[in-house]
């Protein structure tokens, strides 16, 4: 929860204009960087992410796609 605004920040300096981060984290109390989400398009894809095996206990994990703002 502590550096991953930082580690996502130096993530994306390196990815292309047109690329997408996926970032995933288990820590069930994660919040997302309210830096982060406004400085990049930030989608929350958990629902898409969880498999019908783990359905039952939707909390198993966090999953985003992070991708540059359009200039």
């Amino acid at each position: 929860q502590r550096d991953h605004g930082t580690l996502i920040r130096q993530a994306m300096a390196r990815l292309e204009e047109g690329g997408t981060l996926i970032f995933s984290t288990n820590f069930r109390r994660f919040q997302m960087d309210e830096g982060v989400a406004s400085a990049f398009n930030v989608a929350d894809v958990t629902g898409w992410s969880i498999d019908r095996d783990f359905a039952r206990n939707q909390r198993i994990h966090r999953c985003y796609f992070i991708r540059h703002q359009k200039s």
